[in-house]
């Protein structure tokens, strides 16, 4: 039901589906290139049109465009999606972001795409010569947006082919095509933007290297009048300030080009499409120039196409065609691009340019590509000629035979590029070298007519038609201005020039034994050779070398400073800079601020001064002496003791010391500390000193150098901390301590640093008294031992009280019984008196 389709839809895995839809196409001179197309429902389309979404991609005439606006509407019980897709290379490198910035930095083609097209797995060929220029630009920009500054700052344009970005100072070809309001044009429109259109303008150029000290002002200034003036009055544009512009005439025509381009012309045409009448150059490709006549609106010009609006059938098959032209100089554009390339020619073989290594490798590249690219072209052999023909696009033809070969872009019209039995013709030719050219002549001439060289006698003269020249003669080598005056010169009394240089090794400056080379003002010069008799003026290099083997010597009456480039700043301070060396003598060091600062990776040593000079023996440490010192930490070179000798007392404050008042007391943090005592400071009004070891540590007292060799504490009390205010809780003990007591083993002994037994000892020993041994179970817990007596004690206490209340009992019970004894004896004896 259907042949080869247009199009292939390709989705986020790779998987590809041929497609059918109409295609709107739309092509830009240095602009964006992108498709439109709408899927409507259909048999061929419904294995994807129901998934298609952002970042699929499209194939179309040989180029890839990713998705990035798909939009969805619902036809009945069908959908239908209409999409935009850009060419894939500019959504490629949005996705790559670029972080540094620079500021009226200068950069060549080469340096400034090889940089950006790195990592992206595109392409860049630089096809024409395009100058250096400066840029300033952010930190996180996209490469997008990098590449079209750079193509807007080097004033190029450029073709995306694959994988391949050629940039080029033009695009497009001439073309012998008419478009004719009576033959190919259905409507026309013509649009005029004159928002910046001026008739006038200044140019400043020729700015010398600053010192750092004054701004440098251009030399150059002129101004361009168009004669528009006449029409419109005088109005004034933006200057142009380039200091690369060294000479009035480039400047002017700078200036002219801008005028000339302030207001922008553009028409708007809906042509006929001839290609498939019988009219294959009608073949119109952006930037292409072709003639324009519409005679209603005036219009009989050349023109430039800046953009081409084409639709296409599923087939591929283009059905309508709208350009949009513009007049913006065009031609006088491009006659400036062939002159350039034939001057650069010219100079190359009269030796004065080197060919450029990077025009052969690129222009190789783009020469097979454009031969290896062409799949489609048809030969014809005649009778003593080969003709050739793209049948893609016949403007391009060839032509071979006994006379010439040559290749054509409007169809065999003209050849711009050809080899006959005359010679080469050619827009451009690029080749490794060239050999066998002699040169004869007193008087030369460049093809522009510019520039001028004479031969008289023993002189030479070299002339440019603005009035510069350059003399040489057995006297010397001058150059001249406009006006006559010498720009510099080169005899036996002076040199004269922006730069010195050597094709040698080095540069020489040779004064003979008894004098010396200096640097002074050039008006100083002649002089009568007294040094105070010059102004002496600075000299910038990266390096300064003295002779080998020798000392180097800066001699000066006063100091010598280290400073900015610009020596002293505009209100007279200066910003002095770093000295770097291996060794510095001398008498003092001052500062120019208030610190000093001695910065080391490791240790700053202070030793005799014969290690320093590279002594083999061992450093020899010489002492400090100051105020006040400040460190991180101090530590003894030797590794043995560290001293602090004072008169007095080592006092440890804040970094304020004794400028504070009242005096900022700091702690002491060591492994241990050796002294004859502990005293309460004075100066804090304290009343207490506290020992302080972890939550689960204890205070301990040991014979110098143990830790477990323990000796006695004297004091007038020992007082236990026991407030409520530092327990909780809190009841009563309900146990008893006599069971405690009544298991505590007291034993005799001696201590294991008591090696002549002569402290005999009784105690407990902590591992066999569980109930009252620290947690350690290697001291005992005195509180606690004494707590259980305490308890001990009270519950003897308790007995002896119930033993004295059940004596007392007894006791008058005792005498009941005696006085009823008493009673029954009386009894008795009454009784028996009775008797």
């Amino acid at each position: 039901m259907y042949g080869q389709t247009a199009i292939i839809v390709k989705d986020l895995s790779s998987k590809e589906y041929p497609a059918i839809a109409q295609v709107n196409r739309k092509r830009r001179v240095n602009g964006q290139r992108e498709i439109t197309i709408s899927f409507v429902y259909a048999e061929i389309n419904e294995d994807f049109i129901s998934k298609i979404e952002f970042g699929w991609k499209i194939l179309f005439d040989g180029e890839w465009y990713t998705i990035t606006n798909p939009g969805y509407a619902a036809d009945g019980e069908y959908i239908s999606i209409g999409i935009t897709a850009v060419l894939s290379f500019f959504v490629d490198l949005n996705g790559f972001y670029m972080q540094d910035k620079v500021e009226d930095k200068s950069f060549t083609p080469g340096t400034y795409f090889e940089t950006l097209f790195q990592g992206t797995g595109y392409n860049f060929f630089l096809v024409s010569n395009l100058l250096s220029n400066t840029f300033s630009y952010q930190d996180n920009q996209s490469k997008t947006e990098r590449f079209l500054y750079g193509i807007d700052r080097f004033n190029c344009e450029y073709i995306v082919r694959g994988n391949n970005v050629y940039i080029y100072d033009q695009i497009g070809s001439d073309k012998d095509v008419m478009l004719h309001e009576d033959l190919n044009i259905k409507n026309v429109s013509v649009n005029v933007d004159a928002s910046g259109f001026h008739t006038w303008t200044k140019g400043f150029g020729d700015l010398p290297e600053g010192d750092g000290v004054e701004e440098p002002e251009y030399q150059l200034e002129v101004e361009y009048e168009s004669p528009l003036i006449t029409k419109y009055g005088r109005i004034e544009g933006p200057a142009i300030k380039d200091g690369n512009y060294k000479d009035s005439e480039s400047l002017t025509a700078a200036a002219r080009n801008q005028v000339e381009n302030s207001y922008n012309v553009s028409t708007e045409i809906d042509a006929v499409d001839l290609t498939n009448n019988g009219y294959p150059e009608y073949v119109l490709d952006e930037g292409d120039r072709v003639w324009l006549y519409v005679s209603k609106l005036n219009l009989n010009q050349q023109v430039r196409v800046m953009e081409v609006d084409e639709t296409f059938d599923w087939e591929g098959n283009r059905v309508d065609v709208k350009y949009v032209l513009g007049n913006e100089g065009i031609a006088s554009r491009y006659k400036t691009q062939q002159y350039d390339t034939l001057k650069d020619f010219q100079d190359i073989l009269s030796g004065k340019k080197k060919i450029q290594t990077d025009w052969l490798p690129d222009a190789i590249i783009r020469a097979s590509d454009i031969i290896n690219g062409n799949q489609d072209s048809l030969f014809r052999y005649l009778p003593g000629e080969i003709i050739g023909i793209n049948q893609s696009n016949p403007n391009g033809y060839m032509r071979f035979n006994t006379d010439g070969l040559g290749f054509s872009r409007d169809g065999g019209k003209t050849y711009r590029s050809a080899i006959t039995y005359e010679g080469i013709v050619a827009d451009a030719i690029t080749v490794g070298a060239i050999r066998g050219i002699d040169i004869y002549g007193s008087q030369f001439r460049s093809s522009d007519g510019l520039t001028q060289l004479d031969i008289t006698g023993g002189n030479i003269r070299l002339r440019q038609n603005n009035g510069r020249y350059v003399y040489l003669s057995p006297n010397g080598l001058y150059g001249y201005n406009d006006g006559g005056d010498i720009r510099f010169q080169a005899d036996r009394l002076l040199v004269t020039s922006a730069a010195l240089g050597t094709s040698n090794s080095n540069v020489y400056l040779a004064p003979d034994e008894h004098n010396e080379a200096r640097i002074v003002d050039v008006n100083s010069i002649p002089s009568d050779g007294v040094a105070e008799n010059y102004s002496y003026r600075p000299i910038r290099a990266q390096g300064l070398r003295f002779g080998p083997g020798f000392n180097g010597y800066i001699g000066t009456d006063r100091e010598v400073r280290i400073t900015s480039s610009g020596f002293t700043q505009e209100d007279g301070s200066v910003v002095y800079r770093n000295l770097r060396a291996a060794i510095l003598f001398g008498m003092g060091f001052n500062t120019t601020s208030t610190n000093a600062y001695i910065g080391s990776d490791n240790e700053t040593r202070f030793v005799n001064k014969g290690y320093v000079d590279g002594s083999s023996n061992n450093p020899i440490y010489r002492n400090v002496r100051g105020y006040k010192g400040f460190f991180d930490g101090i530590g003894n070179n030797a590794g043995n003791n560290l001293y602090l000798g004072v008169n007095s007392e080592v006092y440890v404050t804040s970094l304020g010391m004794t400028n504070n008042n009242p005096i900022v007391w700091r702690p002491l943090r060591a492994e241990g500390f050796k002294g004859d005592y502990l005293d309460v400071n004075p100066s804090t009004n304290s009343t207490h000193i506290y020992a302080r070891p972890s939550s689960n540590g204890s205070l301990r007292v040991t014979r110098t150098g143990t830790t477990d060799s323990f000796r006695p504490v004297e004091a007038s009390a020992f007082d236990q901390s026991s407030s409520y205010t530092y327990k909780t809780d809190i009841t009563p003990m309900n146990r008893s301590g006599r069971d405690v007591v009544d298991s505590l083993q007291v034993q005799e002994f001696y201590f294991n640093w008591d090696y002549e037994k002569s402290n005999h000892q009784i105690g407990l020993i902590a591992e066999w008294s569980d109930q009252v041994a620290a947690e350690d179970f290697k001291s005992i817990n005195t509180s606690k031992l004494l707590m259980y007596v305490v308890k001990n004690t009270q519950e003897n206490n308790d007995e002896i009280r119930n033993i004295i209340y059940n004596n007392e009992i007894n006791v008058s019970e005792i005498e009941e019984l005696k006085a009823e004894i008493a009673n029954l004896k009386a009894e008795l004896n009454e009784l028996k008196g009775v008797e």
